[in-house]
């Protein structure tokens, strides 16, 4: 998180610039939550993740859903991932700087 940062910034300011819209974290919890539920995907990863990592692997559903993805965004399994790995990074940070901790 910290290579993230500009000269000067601070992670409040870093994660400022990051939030998402209400509308699409929505769009993305359903996502997520349809991955969980239709192909036994993990919590917190969208279906697009999910079918670049089958696809890596092999796998023909993911293979299949990817290239149809690449039809609407070039390369978005990956794209995907990536944003997957930012929104947990998000979370990681916001809860460091968090002045309530879990009770886990």
């Amino acid at each position: 998180m910290s290579d993230s940062l500009l000269k000067g910034e601070t992670k409040a300011d870093f994660l400022a610039t990051v939030k998402e819209p209400w509308w699409r974290r929505v769009l993305i919890a359903g996502d997520q939550l349809l991955n969980v539920l239709l192909i036994n995907g993990q919590p917190g990863e969208t279906m697009s993740s999910h079918a670049g990592r089958a696809a890596a692997k092999g796998h023909l559903w993911g293979k299949v859903l990817s290239k149809f993805l690449n039809y609407i965004q070039l390369n978005h399994c990956a794209i995907a991932e990536g944003g997957d790995v930012e929104r947990a990074q998000n979370v990681e940070a916001l809860e460091e700087n968090s002045e309530t901790k879990p009770i886990y």
